[in-house]
């Protein structure tokens, strides 16, 4: 379905699109060149979003990362790190952003990073540009909620 996802800078429609053989939701919306996936976590109930390639360009790879602003500005390739959706039981329709499970980098908002090659200390290249951006900037803070529309 159609949905608001809010966050910092203000909010972006997105379409949530299951794809049931893999166990995930894609987001759609956010960027024309990639989809966001969203893993189902069945024992929790919540859909998980993690650090993820979102794209290739001349030998760089672009990958959305969890971020932990308050974490000191620390960002994660791991793909394990991210935020839950979690259903929010006072309202409904609505799914709170939670920093899920991975200590390492306690993400509360999402970066879009420039890789030279595949992601690592060394390869970092800093924040991607066009045509990777997400509503013109590659900075997503403390995204709160997605709202079903």
């Amino acid at each position: 379905g159609t949905y608001e996802l809010n966050y910092h800078y203000g909010s972006i429609d997105v379409t949530l699109v299951a794809d049931k053989e893999n166990n995930r939701y894609l987001i759609q919306g956010l960027n024309d060149n990639y989809n966001v996936v969203a893993n189902y976590v069945r024992s929790k109930g919540y859909l998980n979003i993690t650090s993820q390639k979102v794209g290739e360009s001349g030998g760089k790879q672009i990958w959305l990362c969890g971020w932990g602003l308050d974490a000191e500005g620390y960002f994660s390739w791991s793909t394990e790190c991210g935020m839950f959706l979690v259903k929010d039981t006072a309202k409904e329709g609505t799914y709170k952003f939670v920093t899920n499970t991975y200590l390492d980098t306690p993400a509360d908002s999402f970066i879009l990073y420039e890789f030279n090659g595949a992601p690592s200390s060394n390869t970092t290249l800093g924040g991607a540009s066009a045509p990777w951006l997400i509503n013109d900037e590659y900075r997503v803070p403390y995204p709160t909620s997605i709202v079903k529309k």
